[in-house]
């Protein structure tokens, strides 16, 4: 699988620790200390956890992983 990059406002925002959230990130998921934005520029999921305040990068699925497991489910 390619490995993309981040787009420039999601790596400043991994690097920097911003307090503020970019235009192209979109909530998908919120879980007690965790929230997880969708980069619309560059398709990155990026996980926000609230305790400490820390932004980073989550792993990509592997689509064959993927497809395993709704093999097995």
């Amino acid at each position: 699988m390619e490995n993309k990059r981040l787009c420039s406002d999601c790596f400043l925002l991994v690097r920097r620790q911003l307090v503020t959230l970019h235009d192209n990130l979109v909530e998908r998921n919120h879980v007690f200390n965790d929230t997880i934005y969708e980069c619309q520029a560059c398709k990155h999921m990026i996980r926000l956890s609230h305790v400490p305040h820390q932004w980073s990068v989550m792993e990509p699925v592997e689509a064959e992983e993927v497809h395993h497991n709704a093999k097995t489910a």
